[in-house]
């Protein structure tokens, strides 16, 4: 291989390695930008569950005081799920 084929042959690969960083540096800012969308996604329902489980805690808390200022409500009795046996 004579010089100048290996010059040309450096040069295309710096090229496709310029290229391909390019490329990646898109695809990082691409999964930077999902992972942003992804994260405030899920922010509100986490944060409206644990503020169910933080009230339900202090609920059964305030109802197994030896006074409860909370009263359990009466539950309907739920059908059986039938098997569907014939």
């Amino acid at each position: 291989m004579d010089a100048m084929s290996l010059c040309r042959l450096t040069e295309c690969t710096n090229a496709s390695r310029a290229v391909r960083n390019s490329l990646l540096k898109e695809l990082r800012a691409a999964d930077a930008k999902e992972l942003t969308a992804l994260r405030s996604d899920v922010e509100a329902p986490v944060r409206a569950l644990h503020k169910a489980q933080t009230e339900n805690r202090q609920l059964r808390q305030q109802l197994a005081a030896p006074d409860p200022k909370v009263r359990s409500l009466p539950t309907q009795p739920r059908p059986r799920a039938s098997r569907g046996r014939s």
